[in-house]
């Protein structure tokens, strides 16, 4: 009997299990990220009527393709539900239901929650919005907002400074719902003060999505440029050609450029580099400027270029008069670059005396000679022109003379004075000459270490008086007095062309007498020679030659040419003395 109750029910179930629908997979609670595709399955056993899916108890269609949610299909085999791409907003409660037929019921799965997780959008900082850099001033207040949305679970936002260091001084965030009700914005604002140039990093990042997005913004400060001047070889020599560049630091870096020489701008030169080619010595000490500016201000930069250059002596050595003992100082100046150097050589020995451009040295009874030396690193010597130290001395009269000047009697003294002070002065009958008296005129000449002095008579008839010449410098004096020699000389040339005259006659004397003599001698041999050719004329022919020779004989006319030429010979010696006879009166 209980046999037979078992088998009929066995029987029973059997066939109501082989009539009705059931579930063989159902959906489960599902989390998956937005953008991403996302099955929730259903597989039915037995499955009689038609599959639909509800979201939070609202059916979505019975169709396959669903085609009031085209993200949205159903699988023709079984009641799987496709959502691509999925949307924060497709999250909520998913239940998968068949319908019934005639004889089988409808079915409902369990109900399954669907999680949509979103990755925080990239960061974006507002005042970056017209680009990645910021200018402000100098010790102002930077505010920055950073936001980040659509992120759920909400992004979480740092902030990090350029030494990757996170900045929590002064920051504050704040979460926002946004409108589709699932995702959220963050919003992070930080303030602070940069005290230099800086980038801040703005992070957004959360616990499900760990790897963090950023947004960079660089601080800069405005700045007015900062310049130096620089050069490729900081050397430079005559005749070099070079370049001056003008380097700045400067923000904005758009900068501007004026150039300087000693003050003067070269409007043509607007770059920010100078070109000089082939510099002079002239340019050595110029100063050279560059102007920088931009938006902000202007800065200047100057250089003094240094130019090298061989030595050149501008202020020669000149010669000095001391007396025994004192001491005298040599002075010898010269530019050069670098720095010129000295030394002094004594002439004579070539002994170094002096190691600067001053030498000074004691006196010695005898004059000597140095010579300065200039060096310059780098380039050849130069010397000066040899100078003199010479011994003052008692001044020497060399000789008082006589002479004329415009019919005017004069007396001419000339004196040998190595001296600073030499003064010559007249004395007539042992009282000096004042210089105002108007029967003399003074005339002085220097010529080096001599000089002459001239005393003009204006009134003839002194010049019979005693004249004397004095002299006087700081080592001592020295006299002489003029000898009267104009009468002397008018007795002399008197007594002299005497004596001419009285030769002239006695040599006239001398002429004639032999000439007579010699005449006569002629006559008594023509008559001899007659009587002599007269025997001998049968014999022997005449010879020309004897005859002529006869008669070359001393003849009056010769004698009287020598004669002639004899006076002129003493005429010429008479002239001649007389014009040494002048010469020595004059001077």
């Amino acid at each position: 009997m209980i046999n037979t109750i078992l088998i009929i029910l066995t029987t029973f179930l059997s066939n109501s299990i082989a009539s009705n629908q059931y579930f063989i997979t159902q959906p489960k609670n599902t989390t998956a990220m937005a953008g991403t595709l996302v099955t929730l399955p259903c597989t039915v056993g037995n499955k009689q009527g038609t599959c639909q899916w509800t979201r939070d108890g609202l059916g979505l269609g019975v169709d396959i393709e669903l085609a009031a949610y085209p993200r949205f299909t159903m699988s023709e085999n079984s009641c799987d539900l496709q959502i691509s791409p999925l949307l924060p907003s497709d999250e909520g409660v998913y239940q998968c239901q068949v319908g019934a037929k005639p004889g089988v019921a409808p079915i409902a799965s369990r109900s399954a929650s669907l999680r949509v997780t979103a990755e925080p959008g990239r960061p974006h900082i507002t005042q970056a919005a017209l680009g990645d850099v910021m200018e402000v001033k100098k010790g102002q207040e930077v505010l920055l907002e950073c936001q980040s949305l659509g992120g759920k679970p909400a992004a979480e936002i740092m902030w990090i400074d350029h030494m990757k260091k996170i900045m929590k001084d002064e920051v504050m965030t704040k979460i926002v719902l946004m409108e589709d009700g699932k995702t959220f914005k963050s919003i992070s604002a930080l303030k602070f003060t940069p005290s230099t140039d800086t980038e801040i990093t703005c992070s957004a990042k959360s616990d499900v999505f760990p790897v963090p997005k950023t947004s960079v913004i660089v601080i800069k400060h405005l700045q007015k440029p900062k310049v130096y001047l620089s050069m490729e070889n900081p050397r430079i020599q005559v005749g070099d050609s070079f370049d001056i560049r003008c380097n700045t630091k400067a923000y904005p870096e758009s900068v501007s450029y004026k150039w300087y020489i000693n003050g003067q701008q070269l409007f043509n030169e607007k770059s920010s580099t100078l070109r000089i080619n082939k510099i002079v010595k002239s340019f050595d000490k110029t100063e050279v400027k560059c102007k920088a500016s931009n938006k902000v201000g202007s800065e200047k930069a100057t250089i003094i270029l240094n130019v090298n250059h061989g030595p050149v002596i501008v202020e020669e050595p000149e010669d000095i008069l001391a007396k025994p003992g004192e001491i005298a100082t040599f002075t010898c100046l010269a530019v050069a670059n670098p720095a010129p150097t000295y030394v002094w050589i004594r002439k004579s020995t070539r002994e170094v005396v002096g190691f600067a451009s001053s030498m000074t040295v004691t006196t010695n009874e005898k004059d000597e000679q140095f010579v300065c030396k200039v060096f310059s690193e780098g380039f050849e010597e130069v010397e000066s022109t040899p100078v003199k130290l010479q011994v003052i001395r008692k001044p020497i009269i060399k000789n008082v003379d006589e002479g004329q000047i415009g019919g005017e009697h004069l007396l001419h003294c000339s004196v040998e004075s190595v001296a600073k002070k030499t003064k010559i002065s007249w004395i007539v009958n042992d009282n000096p000459i004042d210089i105002s008296d108007t029967k003399y005129e003074t005339i002085y000449n220097e010529d080096g270490i001599f000089h002459h002095s001239f005393l003009v008579f204006k009134h003839p008839e002194r010049k019979v008086l005693e004249h004397a010449c004095f002299v006087s410098n700081e080592a001592g004096t020295d006299y002489k007095v003029a000898q009267n020699t104009s009468g002397q000389s008018d007795t002399i040339a008197i007594v002299i062309l005497v004596i001419l005259l009285l030769i002239v006659i006695m040599f006239l004397s001398f002429t004639i007498v032999i000439y007579n003599r010699k005449k006569n001698l002629s006559v008594d041999r023509m008559e001899k020679e007659k009587q002599v050719q007269s025997l001998s004329t049968e014999t022997q022919p005449c010879l020309e030659r004897s005859f002529c020779l006869d008669q070359s004989f001393i003849s009056p006319s010769h004698s009287f040419d020598s004669c002639n030429t004899l006076s002129t010979t003493l005429a010429r010696s008479f002239s001649l003395d007389q014009s040494r006879t002048e010469r020595r009166m004059g001077f």
